[in-house]
């Protein structure tokens, strides 16, 4: 699982800009490996106050996007084939976030309305049935829905601190997803929904670098990583040390465009999409070069999209 995107919009807040190749590859940076921090587990999961629940659907649906909107898109396998796909989040102020899957049927499972716009939107398999459902994270609580679409199903706790950036992922290969959160360099991972003490905590990373999680080596468990202004470092264990893959999404002109991960082709690796122009221009490896295709990061209408429409890569793989 993953998650880019404004802290961890990481996961992927696009204002949706333009893209036309995958990023080439870059010299060596400058930049130093990830350091392990102080994992000083006391320091950690201060109470919060309890979270408010999230606003429900609205009786009548805004229109799919509109000037000055965010869309984030998020990676997640939403009908439960093994693959991820990508859902938009589209964040109006004032109104609460609304999320599109592209795909599902019937129609009705296509929009849903969770969430507030300045929530942190997040996506896992919180209860192990194979299908990606929404939360998020607001304040230093945690809104998981537990099914997709039946707010009556959200799980609420506090799990972190209100500037804490969140993380989700299998930590331990039980087919569950839990949160995690990055805080100063240090990571904290809770193995089981709701519990109140960190199972790992571990340094790896800097102050100002971004969480990013994922299953790096196709081991079935998913593990941390970290951007660093869109230099990647990802490490395949849940402990401190260098990273063991290195990515360089940093783009000549400083654009800097949002990237997430997901598994794109069910092999179990996590491996990156680069979003701009409203799509999602993924490779099934860490091997940098043309995109092996594009996926549309779009609202939605009840049928149709409204936003930017679909495109597919080019005959040259890239997009």
């Amino acid at each position: 699982m993953i998650l880019a995107r404004d802290r961890r919009f990481l996961v992927c807040c696009a204002t949706l800009l333009a893209f036309s190749t995958w990023p080439a590859c870059a010299p060596e940076p400058s930049t130093d490996p990830p350091t392990t921090g102080d994992a000083d587990p006391s320091a950690t999961l201060a109470d919060t106050p309890a979270p408010t629940e999230p606003t429900p659907e609205p009786t009548n649906p805004q229109s799919p996007t509109t000037a000055g909107d965010r869309v984030i898109c998020l990676a997640g396998d939403w009908d439960g084939d093994g693959t991820d796909e990508v859902a938009a989040v589209v964040a109006r102020e004032s109104e609460p976030l609304t999320w599109f899957f592209p795909g599902l049927e019937p129609i009705e499972e296509r929009k849903l309305s969770f969430g507030l716009a300045t929530d942190q939107p997040i996506v896992g398999d919180w209860n192990g049935d194979g299908m990606d459902s929404p939360g998020i994270f607001r304040e230093g609580g945690w809104h998981l829905l537990l099914e997709r679409k039946n707010v009556e199903s959200t799980n609420i706790f506090p799990f972190g601190l209100p500037t804490d950036f969140p993380a989700v992922g299998d930590w331990n290969d039980d087919g569950v997803d839990t949160p995690g959160i990055f805080r100063d360099g240090v990571w904290h991972l809770i193995d089981s929904l709701a519990k109140e003490e960190a199972d790992h905590s571990f340094g790896f990373g800097d102050t100002g670098d971004l969480p990013v999680a994922g299953d790096w080596d196709g081991d079935g468990k998913d593990s941390v990583g970290v951007d660093r202004k869109r230099f990647f470092y990802l490490r395949h264990d849940l402990s401190s040390g260098n990273g063991d893959i290195e990515l360089d999404y940093r783009s000549p002109d400083g654009s800097d465009h949002p990237v997430l991960f997901g598994d794109w082709n069910g092999d179990g690796l996590d491996t990156p999409g680069l979003v701009r122009d409203g799509k999602v221009s993924i490779r099934d490896d860490f091997e940098q070069g043309p995109a092996t295709r594009a996926i549309a990061c779009h609202a939605l209408t009840d049928q149709s999209p409204t936003a930017t429409p679909e495109q597919g890569a080019d005959d040259e793989g890239g997009v």
